[in-house]
Formats: C-alpha cells, sequence, structure tokens
C-alpha cells in the first residue's frame, strides 16, 4: 500500500506547486540549453535613455539582496521557485512569484500520520544522514519518482541547481528526461522571490515547515513495519 501511495507523490508536487495562484512575469538574461552549466543574474533595463537610473535602481537592488543573510535551506527554497517558474513557462504558464502564498503560517506535516508523510524534505549534505548517505548536494524531495526533486548548493554569490524539466519530458522516461544544471545568482532569487514582506513571511514559513528526509525515513519505517506485523 505504501508503495502504491508513493510513485504518485513526485508528480502530484509537481503539479500543485504549478498551479498555485501566478505573479507577474520577469525575464532573466541567460542562455538556457539542457544538461549544460549555465547562469542567471539580476535583470538591469535595456533602454539607453533610462540607464543612469537603471543602473542605480540595479545598483541598490544588488546592495540590498547582499545584506540579507538567509540559510541554505531558505536559499534552496527560493530556487525551488525558481525551478518551477522555468518548468512553468516550459509548459506554456505564467511565472509565479509567490508559490507558497497559502502558507501564512508554518504548517509541517504530521509525523504521526497513518500514511507516508507528504510534500518535500530537506536532506543537509553535512549532516549526519547526508554524510552517511554519501550525499553531494543539498537536496528537496518529494520522496517519488524524482520529478519533482532539486539538488542545489549555496555559494558565495549564487545557488547551483540541478533538476529534470519535466516540460521537456514528452514520453522519456526519467533516466532520458533533460536535466538542467545551471547558477542563479543570490541578487535573482532574492529580487525575485524574496523581496515583499508577504514573499519573506511566506518562504520563511514553508522552509520552517519542510521536516528532514531522516524524519521522514523514520516515519516511512514505522509504518511498513506496522504494515508487516499485520
Amino acid at each position: 500500500m505504501l508503495k502504491k501511495t508513493l510513485y504518485i507523490i513526485g508528480l502530484a508536487s509537481l503539479v500543485s506547486i504549478m498551479l498555485v495562484g501566478c505573479g507577474k512575469s520577469k525575464a532573466a538574461h541567460h542562455s538556457s540549453t539542457s544538461q549544460t552549466s549555465t547562469s542567471v543574474s539580476a535583470q538591469s533595463s535595456s533602454s539607453t535613455s533610462s540607464s543612469s537610473a537603471s543602473s542605480a535602481s540595479t545598483s541598490q537592488a544588488k546592495s540590498t539582496a547582499s545584506n540579507v543573510k538567509l540559510s541554505d535551506k531558505t536559499f534552496g527554497v527560493l530556487a525551488l521557485e525558481y525551478d518551477r517558474d522555468v518548468q512553468s513557462k516550459g509548459f506554456g504558464q505564467k511565472e509565479n512569484h509567490n508559490q507558497f502564498s497559502d502558507y501564512n503560517t508554518v504548517k509541517k506535516p504530521d509525523i504521526h500520520s497513518k500514511e507516508p508523510m507528504m510534500g518535500m524534505f530537506f536532506i543537509d549534505k553535512n549532516s549526519k544522514y547526508g554524510i552517511k548517505n554519501h550525499v553531494k548536494l543539498d537536496q528537496f524531495t518529494a520522496n517519488g519518482d524524482g520529478t519533482a526533486d532539486l539538488m542545489f548548493n549555496v555559494e558565495s554569490d549564487s545557488v547551483h541547481v540541478e533538476f529534470r524539466d519535466m516540460s521537456k519530458a514528452g514520453n522519456k522516461d526519467m533516466a532520458h528526461v533533460p536535466a538542467v544544471n545551471m547558477n542563479v545568482s543570490k541578487d535573482y532569487l532574492i529580487n525575485t522571490y524574496y523581496k515583499t514582506a508577504e514573499q519573506r513571511k511566506h518562504v520563511d514559513n514553508y522552509s520552517k515547515s519542510i521536516l528532514s528526509e531522516e524524519v521522514w525515513n523514520k516515519q516511512y519505517d514505522s509504518l511498513s513495519n506496522s504494515d508487516n506485523d499485520d
């Protein structure tokens, strides 16, 4: 019963996030190719007549972003929103810069549930669990088929992300779905997904709501043992 429940979790997580209300789209300067390393930086104006004002605005935005101190986990949440926006655009949908708008409070999964916990779970590569399992990158996983998962590494000025672009999946099996490997600037992530008070509240609450993968494993093993006893 548990395994039947799990195989749809990855796709369900991906679709549910994409269907949350859409925000205004903001273009990023990047050259995107599958399975190659690319980068995304904070957008600046292309208008020559307003170049001075644009330069000052961009400089101020970068300065503000550089003063924001976030945990690697929270930067990962911002990268997760970017991941979903990339795929939304691939499916012909609008970007959504406030994907966790329903997180007005912290909403952790019920660890005492009689069913496997749903949602995303966090693997910290530097935790005892991460080291034991030889995890090379931090990861958000839905414990499904991998369609909703994101691997990331927070660097000095950017966040390296790796994920499967399901908008290009077609009829391919997971092993052949194009992989995206790219660096996204912290400035872009903060100015896009962590700029307003509402965005910050929702992101912070969602980040606090995500339990560790170790907690998920313990609950899953407990349920499996209960099933075997029955």
